[in-house]
Order: structure tokens, then sequence, then C-alpha cells
């Protein structure tokens, strides 16, 4: 059975590990910066099937700005275009907006494809180009 949960810290979360563990992976996959932009105090909404985490994003809220910050979201590849991150983005949206949240903000690196297609399809727009020249 599937379940839907939201812990306000991703310290001692259930989720913890899978954030740990996805995040490493697109680390490795050279899809994003080799940085740790959440902390222990940044909120995680996952989806459990029986006790096992399956999918996961962790974010933030600036209320002063009344802006969201999406720091890390992933699925695990066999769940992954069955809805999954989609019913989870949909609970972190919805807590945004009902802590009056204005904007969600997202990096996406340009390699990964899937989750540039989830974000447009969510509504989000691709608003600033970061460039990068190795030297």
């Amino acid at each position: 059975m599937r379940k839907l949960i939201t812990d306000e810290t991703l310290a001692y979360s259930k989720a913890f590990i899978f954030v740990m563990e996805n995040f490493t992976r697109i680390l490795k996959a050279g899809q994003c910066e080799h940085t740790i932009c959440f902390g222990n105090g940044s909120s995680v909404t996952y989806m459990m099937e029986d006790d096992t985490v399956i999918g996961a994003c962790v974010y933030e809220f600036d209320t002063i700005k009344k802006q969201a910050y999406i720091y890390t979201a992933g699925v695990e590849p066999v769940y992954r275009n069955k809805g999954v991150y989609q019913e989870i983005y949909n609970e972190v949206e919805k807590i945004a907006r009902d802590k009056g949240m204005k904007v969600i903000n997202s990096s996406v690196h340009i390699d990964n494809q899937a989750m540039l297609a989830a974000a447009v399809k969510n509504g989000r727009m691709l608003t600033h180009y970061r460039t990068t020249k190795v030297l």
C-alpha cells in the first residue's frame, strides 16, 4: 500500500537514506552541483510503498520572499513514469500554497531530461541559465 508522508525536517525522517542515496546517484551522474544545498532542517515529502521509500522531494520555504525552493527530488527507477513524482510534487505545491508561497524555484541540470520534462509539465518555466566554461 502506498502512503504519502510529509516530515517538517529531513533529520530523522524515514526518507533520509533514500534522499542521500538519490542525491549521490545524481551527483555521480553529473546532474547536480558538488555542494549540498539542503540540510537537516529542510522539509521532505515522500512516498512509501509498504515499508520502502520510493520517491521524495526535499524543499524549504522563504516566508519573507514567499518562495519555495525544491533542492532535490527523485523516484526509484522501477517506479518512474507511474505518477509517483507527480503525486509528491502536487503535495509539495499544496503545502507551499497553504503556507502563502507565491513561487516554487528549483534547479535542474540540462542533462536531466526527465526532471526537466516533469518541471515543465507542472507549470514551471525555465527562467535562468547557468553557463560554465572548463579551463
